[in-house]
């Protein structure tokens, strides 16, 4: 699957995980991914509307309708587009990969592609 590089995404640390796996899913290059507990709860609290879309979310990763490199931003960060799920036309899922595997740092909707 081909990646496409685009702007730097902007965040302000990188956080740290320790809370329980709640959804993992293997990505396109056979890496495992996971989404914990508290990037989950994260997400719900900033975007509502995610709530029912933890599936969605899992499926972006695993089998995304695109997929970024960003130009900047962490070292091993890609970012995966789910199509057509959820409020708006794009899922934006961002995974942060370290020593070959993944964990979700954020999602939320996009009208359009970047």
């Amino acid at each position: 699957m081909a990646v496409d590089a685009v702007a730097t995404p902007t965040l302000a640390n990188s956080p740290a995980v320790s809370s329980p796996i709640v959804a993992s899913a293997t990505d396109p290059d056979g890496r495992m991914v996971s989404l914990s507990r508290e990037r989950w709860e994260h997400k719900i609290y900033g975007h509502p509307e995610l709530v029912t879309l933890q599936t969605a979310v899992m499926a972006a990763v695993q089998l995304p309708a695109r997929r970024a490199l960003p130009t900047g931003g962490w070292p091993g960060e890609e970012w995966c587009y789910g199509r057509d799920v959820g409020p708006a036309r794009w899922l934006k899922v961002v995974v942060l990969y370290e020593q070959g595997n993944g964990r979700i740092l954020t999602a939320f909707p996009r009208r359009a592609f970047p």
